[in-house]
Order: C-alpha cells, then sequence, then structure tokens
C-alpha cells in the first residue's frame, strides 16, 4: 500500500506547480489545493503532501487522482495525467 501513498505524493507535488522563491510548505500545499479544486489546507492534499496516503478509501484516491487528472487536461502537455495506482499494486504483486 505503500506504492498509493507515494503516487498519490507524487500528483501533489505536481499539482502545486513550481516552486517560486521563498515559497513555504504550507504555500505549496495551499498552491495544489488551489489547482486541484479542493479548500486551502484540505487534509487530502495535507495527508498525501506527507505521504500519508495508504490507508484511503477508494473513492478519496479517486477523486483526488480525478481532480488531477482534469488538471492535466487543462494544462494540455505540461504535465502527465496519473496512472491508476491500484493497478500498479496488481501488477508489482503478480510479478513476484
Amino acid at each position: 500500500m505503500q506504492d498509493i501513498a507515494a503516487e498519490l505524493q507524487d500528483v501533489v507535488f505536481k499539482a502545486a506547480g513550481p516552486i517560486k522563491p521563498g515559497m513555504g510548505i504550507k504555500a505549496q500545499i495551499n498552491a495544489a489545493c488551489d489547482n486541484l479544486g479542493y479548500p486551502r489546507g484540505h487534509w487530502r492534499v495535507r495527508e498525501a503532501w506527507y505521504g500519508n496516503a495508504s490507508n484511503w478509501n477508494g473513492k478519496a484516491i479517486f477523486d483526488l487522482l480525478g481532480r488531477y487528472n482534469r488538471l492535466c487536461q487543462k494544462a494540455g502537455s505540461s504535465l502527465a495525467p496519473a496512472n491508476d495506482p491500484l493497478a500498479k499494486v496488481a501488477d508489482a504483486r503478480e510479478r513476484r
């Protein structure tokens, strides 16, 4: 399940956009919230930022991924859409 947390952490890092000089962690989390359409400081973005998203239910995971993929569509080719993290976990288990 750590793979899901790492995938969601990567998603919110990308959603925050480029880091500007003097931008703290809170500002980056707020930028990710703004870009994903969550209220500033939303728990999903904050928890994903710190890699604590491994015990989320499916609804929370797919809501965040859906918002990120919509952001990618708006941004054009500057952001790559996220893959299904559950498919990655299943693929890793099959390889064992």
